[in-house]
């Protein structure tokens, strides 16, 4: 689920709280206005763009569909956290952090959400053609000889049928572990970190992944418009 709440919600739930007590009080925060929350089916994630007091640009809509409704959502503090709703009442947060929470005028608004229509984004950025004219041939070749190490690792699990037969399973799981793990570490901690020409470049690709993202399309876009005390807006949920 993901949900939208002002973050003095953040109160907490009784530990001992069970499923249905709880979907209730989901429910009834929502319908009052203090939760809005989408029922996704799925889990998933992206980026929710989230505009306050403007219009959503017309290229934003021709990547979503409006859901039915209009909802209530209060924001007594200015600070709305938007993000995943297993983190809503609870003092200690797992999901969201300062990242989620988006700061706005303090009062009631009227939330209208767009659902994002594309079923798979594909990067283009930093697709190998894109990364090799990024990088250079050269760097390019070198940066994925070492990534393609990695994989090398996975055939330590060979020591366990080898193992099993004569010294017990066991026995060849504890081996076959501390090699897997052993060559994961001696790669990242003597090989990937102490040379200086692959975190160079490693460094470019991760700022190219990182551009990359921010120009993904929203997996919902959350509208919000002020409306006066008393309204009789109400709160609600969706469900995909």
């Amino acid at each position: 689920m993901i949900g939208a709440w002002d973050q003095s919600r953040n109160d907490g739930v009784p530990a001992k709280t069970g499923y249905k007590q709880l979907k209730n009080t989901l429910h009834e925060d929502a319908q009052a206005g203090h939760l809005f929350l989408v029922h996704t089916g799925a889990d998933g994630g992206g980026p929710i763009d989230v505009y306050v007091d403007e219009s959503v640009p017309e290229s934003a809509l021709k990547q979503t569909r409006r859901a039915e409704g209009e909802f209530l959502i209060r924001a007594p503090t200015g600070r709305l956290v938007v993000g995943g709703a297993e983190d809503y009442r609870s003092p200690n947060p797992r999901i969201t952090d300062e990242r989620s929470i988006v700061v706005l005028p303090a009062g009631d608004y009227r939330l209208r959400c767009h659902i994002g229509t594309e079923d798979e984004w594909v990067p283009e950025a930093t697709s190998k053609a894109e990364l090799e004219k990024l990088l250079g041939a050269e760097d390019y070749r070198y940066w994925r000889k070492l990534e393609n190490t990695g994989p090398i690792g996975c055939l330590t699990v060979l020591f366990f049928p080898l193992l099993a037969a004569p010294m017990g399973w066991k026995f060849a799981l504890v081996v076959t572990l501390i090699f897997l793990v052993g060559w994961f570490y001696i790669r990242e901690a003597f090989f990937l970190k102490r040379n200086a020409r692959y975190q160079r470049i490693d460094k470019v690709v991760n700022e190219a992944k990182k551009r990359e993202k921010q120009t993904a399309p929203p997996t919902f876009v959350f509208e919000l418009t002020p409306v006066p005390p008393g309204s009789d807006l109400r709160g609600g949920e969706i469900k995909l």
